[in-house]
């Protein structure tokens, strides 16, 4: 009348059952719980100093360097500690500022066709060579009547 199956004592299958469920569980703690390491360092002073030594601001720049609130934050990429950058221009003729922040924290992150009033920069303090420097990009929008 029933299969063989629904027969069965229930009692072994659930501990079976239990026991199949915890397995992947504790082969996953592992993997879940231990997270990789920060892909960030911290640059110091000295190496910021040292960037906005041999910096060239490119072709374009709204003003010298000194007028930029400047964003730094230490990254690591292919195992190499480098320094991101992001240069905001400072509109209000204020005091400009240099902070130390994570990344993901960057003012202009979120900003669209700035131009040159938003700079990035890469920076590797070991090799002292800049591997970006780049204005944000400005959106090309056709003239009136161009037909594009």
């Amino acid at each position: 009348m029933f299969p063989t199956y629904a027969r069965m004592p229930l009692l072994p299958f659930v501990r079976a059952t239990k026991f199949v469920a915890l397995v992947p569980a504790v082969f996953l703690m592992p993997i879940t719980t231990a997270a990789a390491p920060a892909a960030h360092s911290r640059p110091t002073m000295e190496q910021i100093g040292r960037l906005e030594r041999l910096l060239v601001l490119p072709e374009g720049a709204t003003g010298p360097l000194q007028r930029y609130n400047r964003y730094y934050a230490g990254t690591i990429q292919n195992g190499r500690r480098l320094i991101s950058g992001e240069l905001d221009y400072e509109i209000h003729n204020r005091r400009t500022t240099i902070k130390l922040v994570p990344q993901r924290l960057f003012p202009g992150r979120n900003l669209f066709d700035a131009g040159c009033d938003v700079i990035w920069v890469t920076f590797d303090p070991q090799a002292n060579v800049f591997t970006d420097v780049t204005c944000q990009p400005e959106m090309k929008l056709p003239l009136p009547g161009s037909g594009h």
